[in-house]
């Protein structure tokens, strides 16, 4: 996905945001990068440090946007734990993950995410994809004040990955969440932190450690 944005063009650091996490636009990953960091190599350099500061053992950063690198690697639990950090450290910004779309010059960007506005209590989540990772979808879920992050990695279609995250999060909370209360509201706000330790579903698909996704 990209936003074409042409050289000398000046976008909102909010427009950069709202592009990558809602329209997963790589060229505006390293449009990020290189005004963050200088360049995207130092920029990848802050991603594998930040990265093993909460957790990530088994992830390696090659690029700020997720494009097939040999070498560039994450797990399904790495990816949980990156999730539940957006959510608990950088609260104020986890919100982008739950827009269903934004506006740029005069048109209308949908997220990648199918199952926002559609899953009671599903207020975070990003899409991936590549040829060799295949589909990817990390979510955090609310009701009752329950939280629980899914992520599944390398399915064959992105229906196929829709109807496993839906699954695994209607399974959780059939066993471990009270019952559903009859509501028209398909999302709860993300707006108060709750302390209790988060769960997390991890599904893979094929195996254990996956090509990063983009």
């Amino acid at each position: 996905m990209k936003l074409w944005v042409k050289p000398g063009q000046k976008l909102t650091v909010k427009e950069c945001i709202q592009a990558v996490c809602v329209f997963s636009c790589n060229d505006i990953a390293t449009v990020i990068a290189e005004n963050l960091a200088g360049s995207v190599p130092a920029f990848v350099q802050m991603m594998n440090r930040n990265a093993r500061k909460i957790g990530m053992r088994n992830t390696v950063f090659k690029n700020p946007s997720g494009w097939h690198h040999p070498d560039q690697v994450t797990s399904s639990k790495d990816i949980a734990l990156l999730m539940r950090a957006i959510w608990v450290r950088f609260f104020n910004y986890g919100h982008f993950l739950g827009t269903k779309s934004f506006s740029y010059q005069k048109r209308i960007y949908h997220n990648t995410n199918r199952l926002l506005g559609k899953v009671e209590g599903l207020c975070m989540g990003k899409t991936g994809y590549t040829s060799h990772a295949g589909y990817n979808l990390s979510t955090l879920t609310i009701r009752n004040h329950r939280p629980v992050i899914v992520v599944v990695v390398g399915a064959a279609s992105g229906q196929t990955r829709n109807k496993k995250v839906l699954d695994l999060i209607e399974k959780f909370y059939y066993r471990y969440g009270k019952k559903r209360q009859h509501s028209t509201k398909l999302r709860l706000a993300c707006l108060q932190k709750i302390k209790k330790k988060t769960p997390v579903i991890r599904k893979i698909v094929k195996r254990r450690t996956q090509k990063i996704i983009s």
